[in-house]
């Protein structure tokens, strides 16, 4: 329970740190000189990993106090990495590009496949 505990303070630590990447490291300005694309890739990736991060430190701290039934947890949480990934698309891509379109309905199915094993 103590490593457990551990694990996921550390997470979640990845997961603040992840949050703040624009002023710790000063994202703003590096981004800028990045082209569109490559700057919606670059925090699109950084979503996710905090997504992660924070997944990470939840799972472990749940684990640790027992409140937790691994098999719903992995797909509710899976449901949440394509929701996020479906709201990072719609904020860093736009939605009249058809290739962007036919990913956000990749990721909607994705989410409603999750959502038709968990009933």
């Amino acid at each position: 329970m103590i490593l457990l505990t551990i694990l996921g303070i550390i997470n979640f630590t990845g997961f603040v740190i992840h949050l703040l990447f624009t002023p710790i490291w000063g994202w703003g300005g590096d981004l800028k000189q990045l082209k569109s694309q490559n700057r919606r890739a670059a925090l699109t990736m950084n979503g996710m990993i905090t997504y992660l991060f924070g997944f990470f430190s939840v799972v472990n701290l749940l684990w640790a106090f027992g409140v937790l039934e691994i098999q719903k947890t992995l797909v509710i949480s899976i449901i949440g990495f394509w929701v996020v990934r479906s709201i990072l698309q719609l904020l860093y891509y736009s939605v009249r590009e058809p290739l962007s379109l036919a990913f956000l309905g990749a990721f909607i199915f994705m989410i409603a496949g999750h959502i038709v094993i968990l009933l």
